[in-house]
């Protein structure tokens, strides 16, 4: 929502105000992805407290980072307001090793017992779009200002999650 914010709004002072939230997808997504792993598992013996404290983590890590790297605001005519670090090289290896460790461990148990095999490849390849494209995207190849294709393969994977329960 920031970002279609960024994209809509035409005054500056509500940017400045909302610009640490368009970086929240380094938080969002690989809890997305740990959900949606947590309910394609179906392990019964597994709580789901662990992924309280990978939460905890992630969004300390998430505060550490915006008081050590500052965001850098472009006008861009097509896209608007484009948010972003000034120095992206950490955050965005952080986020990398993060993700691909939920690929690792997701293909690691793929073939689990109990666990929902189609749902678990789902997240495996919504996983790795999301990987290829933000090292495309740190390799210069754009096709929006900010890597969406994983993050709307990642929203269908938890989409997909959540229906599996019964209504």
């Amino acid at each position: 929502m920031s970002l279609l914010s960024l994209w809509i709004v035409q005054h500056q002072r509500i940017i400045y105000i909302i610009k640490e939230l368009t970086q929240l997808t380094f938080v969002g997504m690989p809890l997305l992805a740990l959900a949606s792993f947590y309910i394609f598992l179906r392990d019964e013996n597994r709580k789901f407290d662990y992924n309280y404290s990978f939460m905890i983590i992630l969004f300390f890590t998430y505060i550490v980072i915006n008081l050590f790297y500052k965001l850098d605001i472009r006008v861009d005519n097509t896209f608007g307001f484009i948010v972003s670090y000034k120095d992206m090289l950490i955050p965005s290896l952080i986020y990398l090793i993060i993700m691909s460790s939920m690929v690792v461990v997701t293909l690691l148990f793929l073939d689990k017992p109990y666990s929902n095999k189609s749902g678990m490849v789902f997240l495996l390849i919504s996983l790795a779009i999301t990987v290829v494209e933000f090292i495309l995207f740190l390799g210069g190849i754009k096709l929006f200002p900010y890597p969406v294709l994983g993050e709307f393969a990642m929203i269908g994977c938890s989409y997909k999650a959540i229906s599996t329960f019964k209504k």
